[in-house]
């Protein structure tokens, strides 16, 4: 099988990056020190799902998706964007998932309507659903209007848990971080929870860390910034490659992070991967209908951690 030549096996240490506007789904397999290319030819929701419970180590799977509501220029905003929708459906009955976890931007506008159609929407999967908090999703910190009908923080922690929490399934630690909350950045409390995962992912196979800003998408290790929906609610002081990547590149083990606020306009990327030393960075998203789609993860027995990019809609 042909390989794009852009993409090589590379040893612990080195960065591989990708970004993908074909049409095409990619897949990646990764163990905790070699990235390799290759190419590809549901019912309980929010921060009150189960851990998984797995027989020892055994394999799992779960999609991730990004900008879930899809096109901010579509009029009519219906709970979940169609293709994503009648994508999982499709996914659902070819194959056997374990949970599924949406990465902010769930909907367009946060009433209580539209939130109650999303949960209709998931339960109809017969899967469960893990919520990742996006600017969309709750009344922003410091709004000057009330906004009746619509989820504010203690609205959408009441319903759906925690805006930042964790999760284990298996041998492997997952945990939700909220941006939202100061401007960007992982400060305070947050922080504090942060730190207490990580000792605790310090034992673990493979840490996942879900957000929805792409929060590492100026770093100077980059070889180029990632084009994201919006800076929204970003403040000056952006630290994470200072303060947060070395708490990451220091764990002995692989580290994933999914952020999930791209794709939505064309002039966005839908799919981006990069790494650094222990830690691959994925955005992913839809909306633009040019490159929509979600990824789905597999997990094996022995922790080898593989992710394709799906393609939706047409």
């Amino acid at each position: 099988m042909q390989t794009n030549p852009r993409h090589v096996a590379r040893g612990a240490g080195e960065r591989v990056a990708d970004s993908a506007h074909r049409r095409d789904a990619t897949r990646w397999k990764l163990t905790p020190w070699i990235v390799t290319l290759f190419g590809f030819g549901c019912s309980a929701c929010g921060g009150d799902v189960e851990p998984i419970q797995l027989e020892g180590d055994a394999a799992y799977s779960f999609f991730a998706a990004g900008h879930a509501y899809g096109s901010p220029r579509s009029k009519v905003h219906e709970g979940l964007y169609p293709p994503l929708l009648l994508g999982l459906e499709t996914l659902c009955r070819e194959q056997s998932l374990d949970f599924g976890v949406l990465l902010g931007d769930v909907v367009f506008r946060p009433s209580g309507e539209s939130w109650d159609r999303v949960d209709a929407q998931l339960a109809k999967l017969d899967l469960p659903v893990h919520l990742v908090a996006g600017n969309h999703d709750l009344v922003p910190p410091d709004w000057p209007e009330e906004l009746p009908g619509f989820l504010t923080r203690s609205d959408w922690e009441a319903r759906y848990g925690s805006t930042y929490r964790s999760f284990r399934c298996g041998s492997d630690q997952f945990v939700i971080l909220d941006p939202n909350i100061d401007g960007w950045r992982i400060l305070g409390d947050q922080l504090a929870f942060l730190d207490a995962e990580l000792e605790q992912a310090a034992s673990a196979r493979n840490l996942f860390v879900l957000m929805h800003q792409v929060l590492w998408f100026e770093m100077s290790v980059l070889p180029r910034r990632v084009s994201v929906n919006s800076r929204f609610g970003m403040r000056d002081g952006q630290d994470f490659e200072e303060e947060i990547l070395p708490r990451f590149t220091a764990l002995d083990i692989p580290v994933f992070v999914f952020s999930g606020d791209v794709g939505a306009v064309p002039q966005t990327e839908a799919f981006r991967v990069e790494r650094v030393q222990n830690v691959t960075f994925i955005a992913t998203g839809m909306g633009a209908g040019v490159a929509d789609n979600f990824v789905l993860v597999e997990v094996s027995a022995d922790g080898e951690v593989e992710f394709r990019s799906v393609p939706i809609g047409e």
